[in-house]
């Protein structure tokens, strides 16, 4: 019957008391940013490695010990800062591109 189905027990058991089911997938957690100290260390180690920006692993376990970040992060860190950081401070400093400078 439907008071069976719906019956306000059952209603709980299947969906939990705000109504939403329990099989339904978890909303993902918000990440959070390193520590601004941290990453001062990483940007200013990265910046003056500009010509080689790959740490060796004396000096990533160099990096993890005056950051408290783990190596995983160490390595995340350099790996989007080649990316994003290296990247655009090469694009905007050289020259513009003369393709679409045609007369």
């Amino acid at each position: 019957s439907t008071d069976q189905l719906f019956g306000r027990n059952n209603v709980k058991r299947r969906f939990g008391e705000l109504g939403h089911s329990q099989n339904a997938p978890k909303a993902k957690k918000r990440r959070g940013n390193l520590p601004i100290q941290a990453t001062t260390h990483l940007r200013a180690w990265l910046f003056s490695h500009r010509d080689k920006p790959y740490p060796s692993e004396e000096e990533k376990s160099e990096l993890v010990d005056l950051t408290g970040l783990t190596l995983v992060q160490i390595n995340n860190w350099f790996s989007n800062a080649r990316r994003r950081i290296l990247n655009k401070k090469d694009k905007s400093s050289s020259p513009p591109s003369s393709q679409n400078n045609s007369t």
